[in-house]
């Protein structure tokens, strides 16, 4: 269905949004031993609703237009013209939790335009919080273990595979003074950035106690193709290593160094957030984890994913 919306200063956008909605808690097999389980927890306990609306938008992935549309749909956020700061909160917003499901990197136009439009958000007085979705922490450990040669993390920036090349020539081209690489220099850089030629033989030696033999064997197998994707996604850019390299230095800065303009990202993100007796995570949780929140709480699942993030990511 074809909704148009229309702000206060007669702008317009169209697009398809959804109309109809979904029960919150959906009917189970009452036969499973999950559903079982569930059963005998939460009789022992009383069920806490939430008390605020909460606005949940999972997966924007780099596309601020569509966040845009997302916000105005929720009834959150009223655009009062074409920029990325035309915009402001309804009454219902004022008094909102937005939280930002998890996945803002990859695959959509900016990645940086969407981060600035979310600080906008913040700025202009919403609560907002900021979940951990996969892709944002596989960029994460991407640029965090870019150099690393030894065979447990050499593999990690290729890792990325070629969704986050976009981002890094985004921050080049914004960031970075132009240079020309020499031919050399390109194979140098590319030599930092991707594994080693023998990687594959002596990443499974070192993975073993991490990673069952048939996922092993699948990893190994995956991380040979996104080599050569990226490499290929570079050529094809009209790009090189060098700019790639120079943009992982940035990145670095831009986001890792407490005076980075984008620091306040990866700072304020959390794995998962407790309101009322609903848990909100980006994809769900095993079995370590749930039994962390389980024993000790929210807090404490959230102060360890920091930790980690900082010191052994």
């Amino acid at each position: 269905m074809e909704t148009t919306l229309v702000t206060e200063d007669g702008y317009l956008e169209t697009s398809a949004l959804p109309t109809v909605t979904e029960p919150w808690r959906q009917e189970t097999d009452e036969s499973t031993q999950a559903h079982q389980s569930l059963e005998q927890y939460t009789c022992r306990k009383d069920w806490a609703s939430v008390e605020r609306t909460v606005y949940f938008f999972c997966d924007i992935h780099a596309d601020a237009d569509a966040f845009f549309l997302s916000l105005v749909a929720s009834g959150g956020v009223l655009k009062t013209g074409p920029g990325d700061d035309d915009f402001k909160l309804t009454d219902n917003g004022k008094q909102a939790l937005f939280i930002i499901g998890g996945d803002c990197f990859d695959k959509g136009p900016s990645t940086l335009r969407l981060l600035e439009v979310i600080h906008n958000l913040k700025h202009k007085g919403a609560e907002l919080l900021l979940l951990a979705g996969n892709h944002d922490v596989r960029t994460y450990l991407g640029i965090f273990y870019a150099e690393f040669k030894e065979p447990l993390f050499d593999h990690l920036f290729a890792r990325m595979g070629n969704k986050a090349i976009p981002l890094l020539l985004e921050i080049y081209e914004r960031f970075v003074a132009p240079s020309e690489s020499t031919q050399d220099e390109h194979r140098v850089f590319r030599n930092r950035l991707l594994p080693r030629q023998d990687w594959h033989e002596k990443f499974p030696i070192v993975a073993d106690s991490y990673i069952n033999p048939i996922k092993l064997k699948k990893e190994v197998r995956r991380v040979q193709e996104k080599t050569i994707q990226v490499e290929q996604l570079v050529d094809e850019l009209g790009s090189d290593f060098g700019q790639i390299y120079a943009a992982v230095q940035k990145f670095k800065e831009l986001f890792f160094d407490c005076a980075g303009p984008y620091y306040w990202f990866f700072e304020s993100m959390k794995l998962g957030h407790r309101e009322g007796s609903y848990l909100f995570v980006h994809g769900g949780l095993d079995d370590v984890t749930a039994d962390l929140i389980s024993s000790k709480g929210i807090d404490a699942a959230n102060n360890e994913f920091h930790r980690s993030l900082k010191h052994d990511p």
